[in-house]
């Protein structure tokens, strides 16, 4: 699982189908013949300028380079190579390339902007892929067939497989199939499959654990008899690890104390585990199971980013960071000789890789990627060739994975809306199917190796609003917290108004997310919008206190809305990255994150949705806070330095370096200076940073099981933000599970 400070970011994915649409009549260019998918298995290799394409070994080659692709990207490809000329509207990408997934424009964007940097293109003067200003893309390029891909000779050289003639058995398979089914009066709509529907849980599940507090961190055995797993007791500030015998329900502890024990895996032979702890301390240790001897720290460091053992059983890969704002490492440990040289190539950023998993044979090992935009991929690696791809990139939250037994996928925790769910990812296609359970938050997925058993987090959760008087002396630990928004259902993102006597925040108290009000004192709570159905965030007052901007996240794109005091709603700009971020102080602009070709950049647009412009570069990264008057503070791509940027005349100044803001999170502008978080698992400290003085102050100290996203009153003298007041989750097991 992804380490504790990670797992409460607010990035996900949608994974709904998209709806249906009609391309012809939104005046798309259709071809006279209907163009094989991207991904049909007679795919023919193909050059355009001087790269060779070969689709079904995802690599594009061009004299002595040569790429590994993503499948979905080289399914892009060769859509665009087929249509060369014509013009490809997005939602026909859409529907062809994800068919039956859920995508957004900005997952596109990335494909797009990924293919430009592999073949060298500039997209202001594009020699292969064009963009189409709000349709789609065109190949522009020439596109010469070259026949079939290379022999298996050929491709064995190049690391590849034997392409024509697996095609070709694909291929007979299929026909012989298709006579099977009319032979038996299966009826097929315009002679091709059905889609295949959502399917029901085929599989028995039952729950392993249910005592009271946290059960988590989940693993079972290689033969699949046992489960081990984390138990945070009820108000108990220890946690330990437990092992579970499945046939007779025996319950045994191996080892109990205090911090946070998790991402456990355990030895091919079942003798002992690895485990990830976090106190006052952290690092990666081995225990006996019997629990008769000491664990051993096999690594110190500031944060533990998951463990797994290599089923060879000689070898454990773990990931850690050895400060809280370094990037997370993944690092091999071979058991006799020590640490090994271990760094996939060309996925580095300033987060860095979490949650590494082996296959089952050990030949591969998968693991999240964080990018420097917040959004996680999936790499897989061959640890034979050294060899690393994509599988899965700009992805909004990945919580866990594991390998199916038979290692031809991947089993994903995300979080396309508010609650956790299973996602099946096929090595092969890259496709994306959801694992129908009856858990409605699920994390935590653990596969035995050698049996077909699952097990799982099954999350119950209640979030509150609470608020905390900040210390006139400052440095206090805050323990008085009261409750201002109080429901059975999920209460988050607090935002007080501008004269400080409302507050507003989303909750789904309703049936379905939507923005609320209260009084200063969490009374009168009355529900603002109607929007009846999308995910919404970040949403903001403007300076009359008349209306908020909301991120609505919707199934293929996003859209910043604004809804008024009288509940009437207008929508001012679509395909945002979910990141509105604050008013001027005249109320007449509205500052906002979008996907642009070079990444995500920081704009502004007035109220009425005229006069868009970009008031950073791409990359930038724009701070939440006070209303901006002429000077917005951000930090820099690359560097990450804080820096102030005048809009009337365009200077630029340095506030504060990177280094001199090491382990501060959280961060959010203010007329009196920078508000920010540091800390640890055990204590978060507030934080703040004076311009005129260069003064840092510590103006209160929160308990971090409590405190989460926040929100300063306008005159400083109280702190809200939403908590998990009820947290408790259970482990179920699937049996049969394939």
């Amino acid at each position: 699982m992804l380490p504790f400070d990670l797992q409460a970011s607010n990035l996900s994915f949608p994974s709904e189908p998209l709806p249906s649409t009609d391309l012809s009549s939104q005046g798309a260019t259709m071809p006279t013949q209907p163009p094989k998918t991207a991904d049909s298995p007679q795919l023919r290799s193909f050059r355009i300028g001087e790269w060779l394409v070969l689709p079904t070994t995802n690599k594009i080659t061009r004299k002595d380079v040569t790429h590994r692709l993503e499948p979905k990207i080289m399914q892009t490809l060769v859509y665009l190579a087929r249509r060369s000329g014509n013009v490809c509207t997005r939602v026909e990408l859409f529907t062809t390339i994800w068919k039956g997934l859920v995508v957004n424009d900005e997952t596109l964007t990335r494909v797009i902007s990924q293919l430009r940097g592999i073949l060298g293109d500039d997209p202001r003067h594009p020699a292969y892929i064009e963009t189409i200003y709000k349709t789609g893309y065109r190949m522009v390029m020439p596109v010469e067939a070259v026949g079939d891909e290379p022999s298996g000779e050929t491709c064995a050289a190049a690391g590849g497989v034997q392409g024509s003639t697996l095609n070709r058995s694909r291929v007979l398979r299929g026909a012989i199939i298709l006579v099977l089914l009319l032979v038996f009066g299966i009826t097929m709509h315009a002679f091709r499959l059905p889609e295949s529907p959502t399917p029901s849980a085929p599989w028995a599940e039952r729950p392993l654990t249910s005592f009271p507090g946290v059960e988590f961190s989940p693993a079972l055995s290689a033969d699949g008899t046992r489960l081990a797993f984390a138990w945070n007791k009820r108000n108990s500030r220890c946690s330990g690890i437990w092992i579970k015998t499945i046939a007779d329900n025996s319950l045994q502890r191996v080892i109990e104390e205090d911090g946070i024990i998790d991402d456990i895996s355990w030895s091919p032979d079942g003798g002992q585990l690895v485990y990830c702890y976090q106190d006052s301390g952290a690092g990666v240790a081995i225990i006996d199971v019997d629990g008769h001897s000491a664990a051993i720290a096999i690594e110190e460091c500031q944060q533990a980013g998951g463990a797994d053992w290599a089923p060879c059983g000689k070898k454990i890969i773990y990931s850690s960071r050895g400060g809280i704002y370094d990037p997370f490492t993944l690092k091999l440990h071979d058991l006799e000789s020590g640490p090994l040289d271990f760094h996939p190539a060309g996925f580095t950023s300033r987060f860095g890789n979490v949650s590494p998993r082996f296959s089952p044979d050990g030949m591969k090992l998968a693991f999240i990627h964080l990018t420097d935009t917040q959004m996680m991929s999936i790499v897989v690696v061959d640890m034979g060739d050294g060899g690393s791809y994509l599988l899965a990139d700009s992805l909004r939250t990945v919580t866990s994975l594991d390998w199916t037994t038979d290692g031809e996928s991947l089993l994903l925790a995300t979080a396309p809306d508010d609650n956790h769910i299973l996602e099946r990812i096929n090595l092969a296609s890259g496709d994306r199917t959801r694992v129908q359970l009856r858990g409605k938050d699920i994390s935590g997925p653990t596969v035995a190796s050698r049996c077909e058993r699952l097990a799982y987090m099954d999350i119950r959760e209640n979030t509150d609003i609470l608020r905390a008087s900040l210390p006139s002396h400052g440095a206090a630990h805050c323990n008085d917290l009261s409750i201002i928004a109080n429901s059975t259902r999920m209460d988050i993102e607090p935002r007080y108004s501008p004269n400080g006597e409302q507050i507003a925040f989303v909750s789904d108290r309703g049936g379905f997310p939507e923005i609320w009000v209260c009084d200063r004192t969490g009374g009168n709570a009355r529900q603002w919008s109607h929007f009846d159905g999308p995910d919404l965030e970040n949403p903001v007052w403007a300076p009359d206190g008349e209306s908020i901007a909301v991120t609505a996240i919707q199934r293929t794109h996003s859209t910043i809305r604004i809804v008024d005091m009288d509940g009437s709603t207008h929508d001012l700009i679509h395909n945002a990255s979910r990141d509105v971020r604050q008013w001027s102080a005249d109320g007449q602009w509205l500052f906002f994150s979008c996907i642009v070709d070079t990444g995500k950049q920081y704009r502004r647009m007035r109220r009425d949705g005229s006069g868009a412009e970009g008031v950073l570069s791409p990359g930038d990264i724009m701070l939440d806070g006070d209303y901006v008057n002429d000077t917005i503070l951000y930090l820099q791509h690359g560097t990450r330095d804080l820096r102030a940027l005048d809009l009337v005349d365009g200077g630029d100044e340095l506030l504060r370096t990177a280094g001199n803001m090491v382990g501060w999170f959280g961060r959010k502008s203010g007329s009196d200076g920078l508000y920010f978080m540091c800390g640890d698992l055990v204590n978060i400290h507030i934080g703040q940073l004076d311009f005129a003085s260069g003064r840092i102050d510590t103006l209160a100290v929160f308990d971090s099981l409590y405190l989460r996203g926040y929100h300063m009153a306008p005159d400083r003298s109280d702190i809200i933000f939403d908590s998990f007041t009820e947290f408790s989750s259970d482990i179920v097991m699937v049996d049969n599970f394939r």
